[in-house]
């Protein structure tokens, strides 16, 4: 990003975005996954996403006047690029880990630095009781859990390998996909 910031987002996406779709066909198929191979490819996907999305805000700030950018680019531009420690914690960082880049680095920042709406004076919305709803999906993503592994020994991806899979209707086959996590 250092190199050419004008540029670096469609860089990232021309030299990232193949290199993850081949890594990903070639990784990601149920003969790996069956031999007991370690597919990386899910957590390289989140990565990828997270280095496009900088670049992208950092060429923002770099290559276009304030005024040409819209709302958004304007809230999550970034002109200095971030240090070792700080890049790492943002690509390392819990929220976002394993569900992708659900928030952008701008947003990262704001929030370790404790700016913005995670400002102590912006916390003006009294507890609302949402606790019990946080339990409530808890209990029923522990319910799931329980019920996905207590039949993950009959209902498994083998399962769409055999012949019984292969006579059945469309409508058996989805179920069973959905039930044998495929």
């Amino acid at each position: 990003m250092w190199l050419v910031p004008r540029k670096c987002g469609t860089l990232a996406w021309l030299i990232c975005f193949p290199y993850l779709t081949i890594l990903h066909v070639a990784n990601a198929s149920g003969v790996n996954w069956n031999a007991g191979d370690l597919d990386f490819t899910g957590g390289q996907m989140v990565l990828t996403l997270k280095l496009i999305s900088m670049a992208m805000c950092y060429q923002d700030a770099n290559s276009r006047k304030p005024e040409e950018l819209t709302n958004y680019q304007r809230a999550h531009v970034f002109g200095a690029l971030p240090g070792l420690l700080e890049y790492l914690g943002f690509v390392f960082c819990f929220g976002n880990l394993l569900a992708g880049p659900v928030i952008e680095f701008r947003d990262y920042q704001m929030w370790v630095r404790k700016e913005g709406p995670w400002a102590p004076s912006a916390r003006k919305v009294p507890w609302t009781g949402d606790f019990w709803a946080g339990v409530r999906a808890w209990g029923i993503a522990m319910a799931s859990m329980v019920f996905y592994l207590s039949m993950e020994k009959v209902w498994n991806f083998k399962l769409l390998a055999t012949s019984w899979y292969a006579a059945q209707p469309l409508l058996v086959k989805l179920v069973t996909m959905q039930v044998g996590g495929a």
